[in-house]
């Protein structure tokens, strides 16, 4: 039959308490739903995309470490998506985190190819992080129009 969609995406967080409050369960637990959708999607010939969720920073729990986001990375590519975006959800990242956490992430060996950076410019950031993820040869930014 025909389908109406190309690509699916899921969306996981770096924060256990935003994990809970998001989508009403802990990271692991979403890690195991996630595996079922992107079976389903690979039998249909559907592409999937991984998010992560405060990989910087947490309205609940604070500054996110790099280190806890590093797994997740590696989980969400070892299920079959093709890439991962790395989000600063509620926009606290700087540069400096930006790097630091793509850093991180590359030293465990993966690539920049596989990655994505969605930022948020709460606090007029944003600009500046993307600038810090394309010198660290991110080349897919996600974007919005009017904060949307």
């Amino acid at each position: 039959g025909k389908k109406g969609v190309d690509e699916v995406a899921i969306f996981s967080a770096a924060s256990e308490t935003f994990s809970k409050k998001n989508i009403n369960c802990s990271i692991e637990t979403s890690l195991q739903r996630f595996n079922d959708v992107v079976k389903i999607a690979h039998e249909k010939n559907l592409s999937v995309r991984g998010s992560i969720s405060c990989t910087v920073g947490c309205p609940y729990e604070g500054k996110i470490k790099p280190s806890q986001v590093v797994p997740l990375v590696e989980k969400l590519l070892d299920m079959g998506c093709y890439e991962v975006a790395l989000a600063d959800t509620i926009g606290v990242g700087t540069p400096k985190s930006i790097y630091d956490l793509l850093k991180e992430i590359q030293s465990n060996g993966i690539p920049s190819n596989k990655l994505a950076i969605h930022c948020h410019d709460t606090y007029g950031q944003a600009i500046a992080n993307i600038t810090q993820a394309l010198d660290m040869g991110i080349r897919c930014i996600d974007s919005s129009v009017a904060g949307l």
